[in-house]
């Protein structure tokens, strides 16, 4: 039983923090002066940089902590939890109060965060984590272990429901950092953001700036709320939504042919070429720069991008490639977003020995797209040799509409690679007068043309470079209504007669 004393200070500390509530809310600021009137990006000028104005209602706004002591700033949760509007879509969201024993996380805040997933699964909304803790609160021991177990349970029953984004404007550390990992997304701001498993202190290393792990990159905290809200904007609420949709398509404009040119060709520009508006939002830019991989509109439709970059080791399926590939084909398998794969790719990276393993966990993801509700849509907009070629353009494991440009090569090895492996008798022969270059020439135009790919049904049309976008946006629209099972006839047994 607590005496008088204590339940008198715990009223008054209720009544300041509801208080100070409600002088927030009311507060018409926008997200460059929330600092400012905060002294700081502390937790509550985080929730409100991060949702609409007024709109954010807490929940468990009066658990306490259990440790706390006779600190009054310490009676509360070291985790704000709750909902509210971001462009006025209802979105769940907590964040950790590092002011509040460095947001130590504890069974207590264990229970406010998995209360609030189950109800962002109950009501299908993304939820977004706020992480600036130093870890667990090692006073709890086991108690604390076990109430890692329950979040991670928690976090892993909510994806492929609900999309979860973490953003990291602190310290994620200890198991924060296994948290944040298993999220859909993950933002940081560079130079601020700090990632470790153990703390440095123990391990001896530099705390990483989670770039390793990062989606997004900001360059500061206001930009990172920002790009937030640009990534919601693309995503949808759930699983059963679909992709999101704009009322204003653009459906008209062709592709500059001059971006196809092999000396020109830069995969970002040409993703960002078919978005509508021409904005595409690139994902881990700073990882696997061989790979690029974002979300836009195309034709009116949210779609997940993914083009070979030629001019960084060929554009090979590297190791980080495929894991790079592998996070944006199951975000897109998972919610139903259309995905686009742009083929420019000098094949699988035979250096790295775990590139096989991860080109083939991608083929197991690509086998279940035919099963699910989004579209694959692929081109060859350059060179797609060996594997390579299977996983980025071929309809074998899952696509569903393939291109290829008039000047592409589709070949098991490179023209050069094939020559010098079953042709180099022909340049040693003394009967034949023949150079190596023209050898690669004629490999090149009857046997690695695209003509072969199409007449084997793997590419169904070979197009103009400047068609590009406008067949692109034909088929995403076109399977716009891809459904996981026939329709069902009107009239029962028809389709047994």
């Amino acid at each position: 039983m607590e005496n008088s004393s204590q339940s008198e200070r715990k009223k008054s500390v209720l009544g300041a923090i509801t208080a100070s509530k409600l002088t927030e809310m009311l507060k018409n600021i926008d997200i460059s002066s929330i600092k400012e009137a905060n002294g700081g990006y502390n937790a509550r000028a985080r929730i409100l940089a991060l949702f609409d104005m007024g709109t954010f209602a807490e929940t468990g706004a009066y658990i306490v902590r259990q440790d706390a002591g006779d600190d009054p700033s310490n009676a509360f949760e070291g985790v704000i939890t709750g909902y509210g509007a971001i462009d006025g879509r209802l979105v769940y969201a907590f964040v950790q109060d590092s002011s509040r024993m460095k947001g130590a996380f504890d069974s207590v805040s264990a229970g406010k965060i998995t209360s609030l997933i189950n109800l962002a699964i109950r009501n299908g909304a993304p939820v977004v984590g706020i992480f600036d803790s130093c870890g667990a609160s090692v006073y709890e021991g086991t108690k604390v272990l076990a109430a890692y177990g329950r979040i991670m349970k928690s976090i892993f029953s909510a994806k492929g429901i609900v999309p979860l984004v973490a953003l990291i404007p602190g310290v994620c550390g200890g198991g924060m950092a296994a948290f944040a990992s298993a999220f859909d997304f993950v933002l940081c701001v560079r130079n601020q953001s700090e990632f470790y498993v153990a703390p440095q202190f123990i391990s001896g290393e530099t705390p990483a700036d989670g770039s390793a792990i990062a989606d997004i990159i900001s360059d500061s905290e206001d930009e990172l709320y920002i790009r937030t809200r640009e990534l919601l904007a693309l995503i949808p609420s759930n699983c059963n939504e679909g992709a999101r949709l704009t009322d204003t398509p653009v459906l008209e404009r062709m592709t500059p042919p001059e971006l196809l040119l092999p000396d020109r060709y830069d995969a970002k520009k040409l993703a960002a070429s078919l978005a509508d508006e021409e904005i595409f939002l690139e994902i881990r830019s700073e990882l696997a720069p061989e790979l690029v991989a974002g979300l836009a509109f195309v034709g009116g439709v949210c779609c997940g991008i993914m083009a070979n970059q030629p001019s960084v080791r060929s554009g090979m399926m590297t190791a980080s490639a495929c894991r790079k590939a592998e996070r944006l084909v199951r975000f897109c398998d998972e919610f139903g977003l259309p995905l686009i794969a742009l083929a420019n790719c000098g094949g699988i990276c035979s250096e790295e020995s775990d590139s096989a393993e991860y080109a083939s966990a991608i083929a197991d993801l690509y086998s279940e797209l035919t099963l699910s509700e989004n579209a694959k849509i692929s081109a060859v907009t350059g060179n797609a040799y060996g594997i390579g070629f299977t996983l980025m353009a071929s309809k074998s494991v899952g696509g569903d509409v393939a291109f290829a440009l008039v000047d592409s090569c589709i070949s098991a090895m490179s023209p050069e690679a094939s020559v010098a492996f079953v042709w180099n008798d022909r340049i040693c022969s003394n009967e034949v007068t023949v150079t190596r270059e023209q050898l690669e020439r004629e490999w090149r135009e009857k046997l690695a043309s695209p003509n072969d790919a199409a007449l084997c049904g793997q590419i169904d049309d070979i197009i103009e470079p400047s068609e590009l976008r406008t067949r692109i946006v034909s088929a995403v629209r076109m399977l716009s209504f891809k459904s996981r099972g026939l329709p069902t006839p009107r009239r029962e047994g028809r389709r047994s007669r």
